[in-house]
C-alpha cells in the first residue's frame, strides 16, 4: 500500500511539478520562509490523496467504459488518452488561465506575494501544459496497459 501511495504522490507531483516550481519562484522573489514541517506533511498527504483519486478515476473510467465487451488495446489507449488530455486542457483553461491568471482570487495568492507579475504569466502556464501533454501521453500508455490487462485477464475472462 505504501508503494501505491508513493507512486501516486510521485506521479501527481510530476504532473503538477510546474506549480511547485512556480511556488518556489514566488517564495524566492518574496523572501517567504521555508514551509513548516506541518505544511510539508500536508503537502504530501494532499499529493498522495489527490494522486490516488486522479489515477483511480482514470482506471475506473477505462474499466467501466470497456467492461461490456472486448476491444483492442488501441481502443483503450485512445480513450484513456482523450480522458487524460481533456483533464490537462481543462486544467490549463479553467485553473491556470481563468482562475490563476485572469481572476486571481485571494485563495490562490501566497501571503506576501500580492501583486507579483507571475500570477499573470500565461506563457508559463502554457509551457506547463505542454510538459503535461508529455506526461499525459506516458500515463495514458501505462494506465491503458493496466486497464487492458485487468479487462483481458479478469473482466472479459
Amino acid at each position: 500500500m505504501n508503494s501505491i501511495i508513493f507512486l501516486s504522490s510521485a506521479f501527481s507531483s510530476a504532473l503538477d511539478r510546474n506549480t511547485f516550481l512556480a511556488v518556489e519562484r514566488i517564495q524566492k522573489a518574496s523572501a517567504l520562509p521555508e514551509p513548516s514541517t506541518e505544511q510539508k506533511k500536508q503537502e504530501k498527504i494532499f499529493g498522495s490523496v489527490g494522486g490516488i483519486v486522479i489515477f483511480g478515476v482514470l482506471l475506473l473510467f477505462g474499466l467501466i467504459h470497456f467492461s461490456s465487451g472486448t476491444v483492442s488495446f488501441w481502443s483503450v489507449l485512445i480513450y484513456i488518452f482523450i480522458v487524460a488530455m481533456t483533464w490537462n486542457a481543462a486544467d490549463l483553461i479553467v485553473m491556470d488561465f481563468l482562475i490563476i491568471c485572469t481572476i486571481t482570487p485571494k485563495w490562490v495568492v501566497i501571503d506576501g506575494t500580492e501583486g507579483c507579475k507571475g500570477y499573470h504569466d500565461y506563457l508559463f502556464h502554457f509551457k506547463g501544459f505542454l510538459i503535461g501533454c508529455v506526461y499525459t501521453a506516458i500515463m495514458a500508455v501505462i494506465f491503458s496497459g493496466i486497464d487492458f490487462a485487468i479487462l483481458h485477464f479478469i473482466i472479459w475472462k
